[in-house]
């Protein structure tokens, strides 16, 4: 009773206090203050602090923080995550752990995430208070603040953390005491020190299995030295943002997330993955991908697009803490639709959204006027769906269309009175890993000789442009040779090489190899199967820095290995078709895999199922048609495409 008499006498005068200055707090953070329960006795401790120290802009930064708080949450760990920080202890963990925990919690059912901490009703006010503290102090000694007006530092500097990072208190600090040595040079830019700071992150490595893992706290991710493209992100915005460099997270819609770094001219520079910052379109120009939207994560509060709108809308639309960037990143263009079926709609909204393997994903949205909704600066090279969205459910208001790079409508509506043949090689566009180890491919031969050691040999082709699914490659060479190699001059990535007789017929023998590696790897190449690999990338450096080891660096990595794999036949055969394909290649048609190909016309509509064949399938598929091809096996319908030039083109994707 006494210690509760002690208390309250603590924190009666504190309140009645806040009570009486109420009246001098910005409207919008009284709200928030409202909001935060008994919490609001450790927000009300922050405002004060700054009050008694009569610094105004270390207040007008706490109004800032609280006022923008009420929406800001995070999960408590999984048991996945628990599970992976107790088996690390300080080791750092490979992806054979990482697979096996999140294998074993999966059986059982233990990924759920558990329920969401609101931020203002748990946030404790020292927290706050050393990350303004720490902020201000960085941001006093940066040459560039000068350049930058205090709400940008508001908003890309100063929050307490980022959408995928747990609280911390002395993250700020810890990750200044890691990182200040990027700051030597007095008269660095922006750009110059977070290049020294990219340089020095190659120990980050992504493993997919770590989306499970959500929210770790910035200490975790640095212990880890693994994670989700989030938890790069949120890594990267921790350094960065304890250094007094303005960034933030983006995130192309239905894609991947990376970092935009704001330079002093006020531009925002790519920062993704572990590519140097650069000014330019980063995942156009590298990644190859063309995002419909690009979103910018931020800690400052957006007006709700549509708030006079009273009928449910999907998700996105009510999510005040996201911008639309998507003109800094991709080309645009506004598009005008035209509704269909008007009187279904009962509805004001009309959407343009794109499908995936997760279903239909909206990513704009207009009011209808006069059956017409207008949508605003959309992304090149995308296929857009008019939906309405009624009762939880999408509806088709219109047909599919695909916005071309000069920012006209490719209608795509199936002509059923007309149907043509296509080939098809890939159930899904090329990925961002696999085309590295595509393009890796390029300069390779496959070499001829009658010689084991290859003493002397004869090249029988080159590889010269970047495989896409199974490729084939007719040889004119009419001599015989008893031995056949693979041999690159960088990094071997392969998932299958076949060899066949001008009858079409395989051949096969016993499989070679450099003494840089064993056969178990060697084999892989020749076993049939598209899902194995093989690689001589054992330090994993292409892999996963595609940065750091350039192509000039695996050149002198694979001469000191001298690297290759083939077959001896037994005896001297003609060679009339070599085919390969690249490491990474499992979206490609697999043999005797069973398929189903539909067309699009208001809704899916089965083409029938067929087995892969040579990597191929073959249909006949209405004119015009948008496709899509559902691998039986794993029930999941894949990105829709069409048939341009003879060829699949996705969209979204570089084709």
């Amino acid at each position: 009773m006494k210690y509760y008499d002690i208390k309250s006498q603590l924190i009666l005068p504190l309140l009645c206090f806040c009570i009486i200055s109420c009246n001098t707090i910005p409207p919008n953070v009284g709200r928030t203050l409202e909001q935060a329960g008994n919490n609001k006795t450790e927000l009300y401790k922050v405002i004060e602090h700054y009050k008694r120290s009569g610094d105004d802009q270390k207040l007008k930064a706490a109004y800032f923080l609280i006022e923008n708080m009420p929406e800001m949450s995070y999960a408590h760990k999984n048991q996945f995550t628990e599970q992976l920080m107790l088996t690390t202890d300080s080791a750092q963990v490979d992806s054979d752990t990482i697979k096996s925990i999140w294998i074993r919690l999966e059986k059982e059912g233990f990924l759920d995430l558990k329920q969401r901490t609101i931020d203002i009703l748990e946030i404790e006010s020292n927290i706050l208070i050393d990350n303004i503290d720490f902020a201000f102090s960085v941001w006093n000694q940066v040459t560039w603040a000068k350049d930058f007006t205090f709400e940008q530092f508001c908003e890309f500097i100063l929050p307490y953390r980022s959408f995928d990072q747990l609280p911390d208190q002395h993250w700020r600090k810890s990750m200044y005491g890691r990182y200040e040595w990027a700051l030597k040079h007095d008269t660095s830019s922006i750009l110059e020190v977070v290049n020294r700071i990219n340089d020095s992150l190659y120990w980050f490595r992504w493993d997919w299995h770590m989306n499970f893992a959500q929210e770790l706290s910035i200490s975790e991710i640095h212990h880890l030295q693994l994670g989700s493209c989030n938890h790069h992100c949120a890594l990267k915005l921790a350094i960065l943002r304890s250094l007094g460099i303005p960034s933030a997270k983006v995130f192309g819609h239905g894609g991947t997330s990376w970092v935009a770094v704001m330079d002093e001219e006020g531009a925002f520079v790519d920062y993704g993955s572990h590519y140097a910052p650069q000014k330019g379109k980063y995942y156009q120009q590298i990644r190859h991908r063309w995002y419909p939207k690009v979103f910018m994560e931020s800690f400052r509060k957006e007006k709700k697009q549509f708030s006079e709108i009273e009928e449910a809308m999907p998700p996105l639309f009510s999510n005040s803490h996201i911008r639309d960037v998507t003109q800094y990143f991709t080309p645009v263009f506004d598009v005008e639709v035209e509704v269909i079926d008007p009187q279904l709609k009962n509805t004001e909204m009309l959407y343009l959204c794109i499908f995936d393997k997760k279903g239909w994903l909206p990513v704009e949205a207009s009011i209808i006027e006069n059956n017409r909704g207008i949508f605003r600066n959309m992304g090149i090279r995308n296929t857009y769906f008019p939906m309405y969205f009624i009762e939880g459910r999408y509806l088709s208001a219109g047909s599919p269309f695909y916005l071309t790079h000069d920012g006209k409508k490719l209608i795509h509506k199936a002509d059923t009175s007309t149907f043509e043949e296509v080939k098809l090689t890939r159930k899904f566009p090329i990925s961002i890993p696999a085309r590295k180890f595509s393009k890796l491919m390029v300069g390779a031969v496959f070499e001829g000789s009658n010689d084991p050691k290859f003493e002397t040999s004869k090249i029988l082709d080159t590889i010269k442009k970047v495989p896409n699914a199974m490729e084939s490659i007719r040889i004119t060479d009419h001599e015989s040779y008893q031995y056949i190699r693979y041999k690159s001059d960088t990094i071997i990535g392969v998932a299958e090489i076949e060899f066949y007789d001008r009858f079409g017929k395989p051949l096969i023998g016993r499989i070679i190899h450099s003494n840089s590696f064993d056969l178990i790897d060697a084999s892989k190449a020749f076993d049939g199967d598209i899902t194995t690999n093989f690689s001589n990338d054992e330090q994993q450096i292409w892999e996963a820095h595609d940065n750091v080891a350039q192509i000039d660096e695996l050149k002198i990595i694979n001469k000191n290995t001298i690297s290759w794999i083939g077959i001896d036949f037994g005896e001297p055969v003609s060679i009339a078709e070599i085919r390969y394909t690249f490491r990474n290649s499992w979206a490609i048609i697999k043999n005797n895999s069973d398929y189903e190909l539909f067309y699009w016309d208001n809704k899916w509509i089965s083409l029938g199922t067929k087995k892969g064949e040579n990597n191929q399938l073959h249909f006949k598929s209405p004119k015009n048609a948008l496709l899509s091809i559902q691998h039986k096996s794993l029930n999941k319908m894949d990105n829709p495409f069409f048939m341009m030039d003879n060829k699949q083109t996705w969209g979204g994707y570089e084709n």
